[in-house]
């Protein structure tokens, strides 16, 4: 029997976005990177992993923490065939050693699944590529560059109750990187319209912040907080960093929500759930929004269903079928 185990990791959107795979009797979580249970010691392991500080200077003596990994103390049958699956994330918490020493059991496979761009992450992840059977991107363009396979991305859907929607909402979430000045000036454009944005923007030095009656800056939402703000707006803002090429989390909102989409991704225009009427493209003059803000067509995307990661689970049985034969 094949079995899989989602190494999930230490943060809230990484786990809800598989949560579709409880409904699978073959699939097992690995909730925590470790065995233990002691707060001191977890604050101590997310110091000595944080990526923020290993992005700058690689933290030593990581081999401590191997005796006390789950993955460690997991009863690994002979009689069945494993498949470790992690995200770019997850990989983060563990040496390249010690994936070398899963990978060299006989009855076991190392899949990674990025989520996030592979440039963010590249310094920390790259070394540790040669372990794995199979390696996905949502990023095509990523996919073609470093030969990794194309899975557009995967995403469970949750119920978090009636929200009552706010009309003209327009909500953003995210990082400012290289994309500060484009937000703000967005959010004018809007606000000007007669919406009523709500931009929470973090990463963003106190001396760079622009004061804005909508804007909350460096602020974290936990997962279910922000879908409460997706929920209850009745347009969401997408606004792409310059490493991004892929299905966004915003875009996979919007669909399975049915949210009126503002973005200046072109790749939307190649998405079958594209809808000129639903979606609006930012062109160079941010021109149109007032056009766009009359359409009152009811959104009704009419979501398939086919970004479950159960749908990515049945793609992985059959690539690894092939493998065997």
């Amino acid at each position: 029997m094949r079995k899989y185990l989602l190494v999930y990791p230490n943060r809230d959107y990484g786990k809800l976005m598989w949560r579709d795979l409880k409904e699978l009797d073959n699939v097992e979580f690995v909730d925590k990177p470790l065995s233990v249970n002691n707060i001191l010691v977890d604050f101590l392991f997310r110091i000595h992993f944080s990526f923020k500080v290993n992005m700058k200077i690689e933290l030593p003596l990581k081999r401590f923490w191997e005796k006390y990994y789950s993955l460690n103390h997991y009863d690994f049958n002979q009689e069945d065939e494993y498949v470790v699956l992690f995200t770019d994330p997850s990989l983060c918490n563990y040496r390249k050693r010690f994936l070398e020493k899963l990978k060299s059991k006989s009855n076991v496979n190392m899949v990674l699944v990025l989520i996030n761009s592979f440039y963010r992450m590249r310094r920390i992840v790259e070394p540790m590529l040669e372990c794995f059977d199979l390696i996905y991107t949502y990023d095509k363009r990523e996919s073609e560059t470093f030969g990794f396979s194309y899975y557009p991305t995967v995403y469970s859907m949750i119920n978090i109750g009636k929200v009552e929607i706010v009309k003209h909402k327009c909500f953003f979430v995210g990082v400012a990187k290289d994309r500060l000045e484009k937000l703000i000036c967005v959010y004018d454009k809007l606000e000007l319209c007669g919406c009523s944005p709500v931009f929470y923007i973090s990463g963003v030095p106190k001396r760079m912040q622009k004061r804005r009656k909508g804007i909350v800056y460096n602020t974290w939402l936990p997962y279910k907080l922000v879908l409460k703000e997706v929920l209850s707006s009745e347009y969401i803002v997408e606004i792409m960093d310059k490493n991004n090429a892929g299905v966004t989390l915003r875009t996979l909102e919007s669909i399975c929500y049915n949210k009126k989409l503002i973005t200046d991704n072109e790749k939307i225009l190649e998405s079958p759930f594209y809808r000129k009427d639903f979606i609006y493209l930012i062109d160079s003059n941010l021109a149109a929004f007032n056009d766009f803000f009359k359409c009152i067509n009811e959104v009704n995307y009419a979501y398939d269903g086919r970004y479950s990661p159960v749908l990515f689970i049945s793609r992985l049985e059959r690539e690894l079928n092939k493998s065997v034969i």
